[in-house]
């Protein structure tokens, strides 16, 4: 027979788990015009993640603009309309964003950046994709772990 003691340990458990998986609880705040930036790295890469109040589509919109806007020749080595994916090279850097629907209004959006043997750093080169993608998007974001 469970006692009081044994369904508190569940609940604490239950809790715990939703925390360390990233779920929430609670009362959600509702999106603004503004942006958080938070940098990873891993092995080989550099990541921006950014959570914008706008719509995918739109997000990917402002991506394509920003890079044909570009004042350098970029190369597209993947465009994927879809998944709102798009995989570009510069003289030996790869840039590779994606933006992902949260909801009707509100996009994650996520830079990998690899400065792969030149001089820049993949940090650099992600910060600036972040920073064009904002500026075109006219989103203040505010920046994160670097």
């Amino acid at each position: 027979m469970k006692t009081w003691r044994s369904y508190s340990l569940i609940m604490v458990g239950l809790v715990g788990m939703l925390t360390l998986l990233g779920c929430t609880y609670g009362a959600m705040k509702a999106p603004t015009d503004a942006g958080l930036v938070v940098y990873t790295r891993g092995a080989s890469l550099h990541t921006a993640t950014i959570q914008i109040a706008r719509p995918a589509d739109e997000v990917y919109a402002a991506m394509l603009r920003a890079v044909a806007n570009y004042p350098e020749k970029l190369t597209v080595v993947n465009n994927n309309e879809k998944s709102y994916l798009l995989e570009l090279t510069h003289e030996g850097k790869r840039l590779t964003g994606q933006a992902m629907e949260v909801d009707a209004n509100t996009t994650l959006f996520f830079i990998w950046a690899d400065a792969g043997e030149t001089n820049d750093t993949g940090k650099n080169l992600a910060e600036r994709a972040t920073r064009t993608l904002c500026n075109e998007l006219k989103v203040e974001c505010k920046m994160k772990g670097m």
